[in-house]
Formats: structure tokens, C-alpha cells, sequence
């Protein structure tokens, strides 16, 4: 009776997903006020560079290279790095360089191009699915260049590498859809931030709106509590420049008008 063999081994995809889902959750704990789009836009252009990183693993250890080539366009990075991509008496593709450049290329795209020049222009999440789009297509046209032996049966790396793409053009489609027809249609405030019973702040524009999805002025209840949170402020640096900082017996700095707690170490 023959038995089922199943090869095993590490896929990158799970890894990615697992250090997104890591990522977003950690940041979401520690910076609650932050959205958590505008989160993911943040974390998830790291991976390629945490990727880009990873894959010297692969020169290392002398794996995941690709078919025999010439050295002679390689010369140039050296001896010891023709000898370390020569296999069996043969040079091979340094696939692992190539795509840590072409990651490295991409985690300045995604920070600065889409992350910063084009934030204004574009709506939250846009970063994070345009990941998957690059990455994606990254892998979909390396991983026929690799030798015979790091290929996964029936390329089934490409395929899942086609599924992100697919994930990254479905979820802008639907993104944009949601912020320019379903949100204003269906009075939907998925990614809203909620200050009252009828007024929220727009996850895109951060504006302020009403249940209706319409731009409304600032509420006075926010103009007040601002005017509150800045007079309590400029008091407490008011009492500190007249009576200097008050310190515990420990040494550590009191500020003036906060919480009790502060100064349980004189007890």
C-alpha cells in the first residue's frame, strides 16, 4: 500500500500575513487614537524591507538560486560573491539579490511615493493593498527564474502569488467603491471615528460628518474641550515657572495639577 508523501517546507505568504496581522495588532495596542487603515499603511511597507533583508539568508546558505548563468555581468560584486553563487562548478542567478533590490525599491514606493507625496490624493488602505500588488507580481515573475529543485510542485508560488494580486486589485476596488458610492448611499461608517451620537470623523478626509455622510462645521463641544485641554495646559506651566518643579523623594518630577497617583512615592 502506498502511502500519501506531502513535501514540506516554509512558504513566505504565510509568514507575511501572520507578521501583518503581528504588526497591525501590536501598533493598535500601542496607538490607540490611530485608525486602523492608516495603521496598516504604516506597518505593512516594512515587511518588504524585512523581506528585502531575509533574503541574504538565501546567498548564505546557498539556496533558492536560480538557473546556470554567466558569471562575466556579475563580476563586478567581486570574487567572493561568484564564488559563493557558483553551484556544483556552475554560476547561478543571484535571485536572492535581485528581488531583496527590487523589495527595497518597493518599501521606498509604498513609504515615500504613496505613503507620503500622493497620501493627500489617495484613500486609507491604498498602501497596504498596493503591497500585495507589488509583492505579488514580484513573485509571480521570479519564481519560474529559479533552478528546477526550488520550484514547489505544480508552481503552486506562483499561484498563491497571483491570489495576491488578485487580494490587492479587489481590495482598492472595493475601498474606493466604499468611500465614493456604498459609504453615501448606505449611510456607512465602517472606519469613522465616532465623537457623538451624530457626528463622526471621516476615515478619508478627516473632516467632520454627519450620519448623512455630509460635511458639517467643527461642533462646539470639540472647539470646547480643546479651549479646555490647552487653558489646563498653559496653567500647569504657568504654576511650574512660579514655583519651580516639584519633585518626589525619589527625585522624579510632579507636574502640577495632575493626578495624585504622581506622588504616592512620599507616602
Amino acid at each position: 500500500m502506498e502511502l500519501l508523501q506531502v513535501e514540506s517546507g516554509l512558504a513566505i505568504e504565510g509568514g507575511v500575513v501572520l507578521g501583518i496581522l503581528a504588526g497591525v495588532i501590536f501598533v493598535m495596542k500601542r496607538r490607540k487614537e490611530m485608525r486602523p487603515l492608516d495603521i496598516a499603511d504604516c506597518v505593512i511597507p516594512g515587511i518588504l524591507l524585512a523581506q528585502a533583508i531575509g533574503r541574504w539568508g538565501n546567498f548564505f546558505n546557498q539556496e533558492v538560486y536560480g538557473k546556470v548563468t554567466d558569471s562575466s555581468g556579475w563580476l563586478w560584486l567581486g570574487d567572493w560573491f561568484v564564488d559563493q553563487m557558483t553551484i556544483n562548478g556552475e554560476f547561478r542567478q543571484p535571485l536572492f539579490l535581485i528581488e531583496s533590490l527590487i523589495n527595497i525599491v518597493g518599501f521606498l514606493f509604498l513609504t515615500f511615493v504613496l505613503g507620503k507625496w500622493l497620501k493627500k490624493y489617495l484613500t486609507p488602505g491604498t498602501v497596504s493593498f498596493s503591497y500585495f500588488i507589488w509583492y505579488g507580481t514580484v513573485r509571480t515573475i521570479l519564481e519560474p527564474l529559479r533552478d528546477s529543485e526550488f520550484i514547489m510542485t505544480g508552481y503552486i508560488s506562483v499561484s498563491t502569488s497571483i491570489v495576491f494580486i488578485i487580494i490587492g486589485i479587489v481590495g482598492i476596488v472595493l475601498l474606493y467603491s466604499y468611500r465614493y458610492y456604498f459609504k453615501k448611499k448606505f449611510r456607512l461608517h465602517i472606519f469613522d471615528k465616532k465623537i457623538s451620537p451624530n457626528v463622526y470623523v471621516d476615515f478619508a478626509t478627516n473632516k467632520y460628518i454627519d450620519q448623512d455622510n455630509n460635511i458639517i462645521e467643527k461642533p462646539d463641544f470639540v472647539n470646547t474641550k480643546i479651549r479646555s485641554e490647552n487653558e489646563k495646559v498653559k496653567e500647569d506651566n504657568e504654576n511650574e515657572k512660579q514655583v519651580g518643579p516639584i519633585k518626589n523623594r525619589s527625585g522624579k518630577k510632579i507636574k502640577v495639577g495632575h493626578n495624585k497617583k504622581e506622588n504616592t512615592d512620599d507616602k
